[in-house]
């Protein structure tokens, strides 16, 4: 037969649904010499008609004979547009189910629709198959998608982690630098008021009833800073504890008792309240809590 009955179902599933492709036929090498002259005589001549393509085309069919292009022009009394009768032979084939491959095997009608049929259900096999390997590719892509979205995730988490800990880092780095060059002003203000105090010569007294005056002026600002946040909660009964009066102290207080050598620590400042609190000079203290005392 020239092909096997898988071959001849095979291709007589892709023609199902659907004309089979019309062939254009190969010209003759003959032909190309006269294509202008064949050209002139096609336009001079009457186009064939629906009805006659599909005569000649159950013609040759009873035959059997191949039905194409070609063998229909040939056929047809004066020939014709290959455009116009390819265009009337694709819906003969169309509406015919026209199957060259299986009529032209000459193969009983019960086994040509049994080869149909599994050459259909091949054709669907593939085409579920084909679907189903589609599917799992683009699963799989779309997971390395997500693992690579979760992977720079990861990234920028741990990017973001880090220029926190490197800013982190730098604050204390900060931090500490203060905390240093407050320490050093404080060591040379104690250098300073130990020298005072220790001074020897005939200026010696001298210097250290300075540093003495120096030191009592001081300790005056820091109780007057003190009265002076006292006296605005007064009214309303309100008092500090000593941490609370240490805080509210002015910037300017603190960088005077580094650069002097001034110990103005918690203990020191409690110190110099309650000798106040005990001449009964400006302060009360009960559990801990300064009041302003109201005068006498």
């Amino acid at each position: 037969m020239g092909f096997s009955l898988m071959e001849a179902g095979w291709h007589a599933a892709m023609n199902e649904g659907g004309a089979e492709r019309c062939e254009v036929p190969r010209r003759p090498q003959s032909d190309i010499h006269h294509s202008a002259a064949s050209s002139d005589r096609e336009r001079g001549a009457k186009m064939p008609t629906r009805s006659e393509v599909w005569a000649i085309a159950d013609r040759l069919r009873a035959k059997p004979e191949r039905v194409s292009i070609r063998s229909v022009r040939d056929a047809l009394p004066r020939g014709g547009s290959y455009r116009v009768i390819g265009e009337h032979l694709a819906a003969w084939k169309e509406e015919r189910h026209y199957q060259p491959r299986l009529e032209l095997a000459q193969l009983p009608e019960a086994l040509q629709e049994e080869l149909a049929s599994f050459g259909k259900r091949v054709w669907e096999a593939s085409m579920r198959e084909a679907t189903r390997q589609f599917e799992a590719d683009r699963d799989r892509l779309e997971g390395l998608r997500l693992h690579d979205q979760k992977l720079r995730d990861e990234a920028l988490a741990g990017a973001d982690a880090a220029e926190g800990r490197i800013a982190a880092a730098e604050a204390k780095a900060e931090r500490l630098a203060a905390e240093l060059a407050a320490a050093r002003e404080e060591a040379r203000g104690l250098r300073r008021k130990m020298s005072a105090v220790r001074s020897t010569g005939a200026d010696a007294e001298e210097r250290r009833r300075a540093e003495r005056a120096r030191s009592r002026t001081f300790w005056e600002k820091v109780m007057g800073e003190a009265q002076a946040a006292l006296a605005r909660i007064h009214a309303a009964g309100g008092g500090l504890t000593r941490d609370q009066i240490l805080r509210k102290l002015s910037r300017d207080l603190r960088d005077e008792a580094t650069a002097t050598g001034e110990d103005l620590g918690v203990a020191n400042l409690s110190k110099r309240l309650d000798e106040r609190v005990l001449r009964g000079k400006f302060f009360t203290k009960e559990n801990g809590v300064y009041r302003l005392r109201d005068a006498a």
